[in-house]
């Protein structure tokens, strides 16, 4: 009977790390310690029965994240996420530990799904289940949201917070898993380095899940874009950088990235005054819910969103930051440095692509 480990995430929070040391470490763990890790795939959305699991070969592409995908073009199909726990328990029944990884694995949680959560108890009537679950405090991780994705999704940005916000209520989740749910390990852990074992969350999941003592490094991968610079890339030109509707991006997000690295940016009047408003919004929605929950949890006692320094004037609202969020360059300075920055990017794809 062996145990099974699930790593959903949440996105955002060092789970490209933990999925990188992963990949690096893939054949080590199986060899060493009998850890098998198996990556969810599928040929095509030629429904329910194309998504399966597979064992880890090699490459980069250690994420079950289609997984998730196919369940939410089949409209959250119960089928799905029975075969998906199956094909699971398949695995355990011939290794010690079985692994799944992918962030987007957090959603059925926040959103209580009943069929998920209930494969999920089935499954952990016959093997020991542990779910790896890293939470944010949630003013950093709206703003992370927003500067991965959440830029490109065409909402205001005061709508984005509190559409984003419905899966930050982590009391509620830990409370519904424990109910519906109630054999699988549901462990939820903070992402803030002192709190966290080893100050990373690849030291603290090879300690915590795989219960391995080994050193780790620690890798930053997929580092969040400048807050300015998603600010200004929300008026680019349709197709430019991504294509509306089906946020596709038109070049890699590596490339951007490495562009603007090591840029040391002063923090503008805007950005700092959304950074405080978020920060006591927040406070003031979540930080009693937070304090429940490290009650029922393992953690020293604490601020998990610290208190603002200083407080706001009475009169904010929310919907500042419509206008705060919104890029501060005239129509000219944009269309300007849309130009320079796709050329840039050009630029790097060509001699990628050469070198290659």
């Amino acid at each position: 009977m062996g145990r099974v480990v699930i790593h959903a995430g949440m996105p955002k929070t060092g789970s490209t790390s933990v999925q990188s040391w992963l990949v690096q470490n893939a054949a080590y763990l199986r060899e060493r310690y009998g850890i098998q890790i198996v990556v969810a795939s599928r040929a095509a959305a030629h429904g329910d029965a194309e998504v399966r699991l597979d064992t880890y070969e090699g490459g980069d592409r250690i994420n079950s994240g289609p997984l998730i995908t196919a369940w939410f073009e089949a409209g959250q199909s119960p089928p799905i996420a029975q075969r998906f726990v199956d094909e699971v328990a398949r695995y355990a029944a011939q290794h010690s530990m079985v692994l799944v990884t992918a962030e987007a694995l957090s959603e059925p949680f926040w959103r209580v799904d009943e069929p998920f959560l209930g494969a999920f108890e089935q499954l952990a009537q016959g093997h020991p289940v542990r779910v790896a679950y890293y939470i944010r405090p949630q003013h950093t991780a709206i703003e992370a949201g927003w500067r991965e994705e959440g830029y490109r999704l065409g909402y205001k940005a005061a709508d984005y917070v509190a559409e984003f916000s419905k899966r930050l209520h982590y009391l509620s989740t830990f409370e519904a898993v424990e109910t519906r749910a109630p054999h699988v390990d549901f462990v939820m852990r903070p992402f803030r380095r002192d709190l966290l074992d080893g100050a990373s969350t690849v030291a603290d999941f090879v300690r915590r899940f795989l219960q391995m003592s080994d050193d780790t490094p620690d890798p930053v991968e997929n580092p969040g874009l400048p807050l300015e610079l998603v600010n200004l890339l929300r008026d680019a030109p349709n197709g430019w950088f991504w294509t509306r509707g089906h946020h596709e991006e038109t070049y890699p997000r590596r490339e951007l990235r490495q562009i603007f690295e090591g840029l040391d940016l002063d923090e503008a009047p805007p950005i700092r005054r959304s950074r405080r408003l978020l920060h006591e919004h927040c406070h003031d929605v979540f930080e009693s819910e937070n304090q429940k929950l490290i009650a029922r949890l393992d953690w020293p006692p604490g601020d998990f969103i610290p208190p603002p320094t200083e407080r706001l004037d009475p009169g904010w609202q929310l919907s500042e930051l419509d206008e705060l969020w919104a890029g501060q360059a005239s129509p000219a300075e944009r269309a300007l440095f849309f130009h320079a920055l796709r050329t840039a990017l050009d630029l790097r794809v060509a001699n990628a692509e050469e070198r290659t």
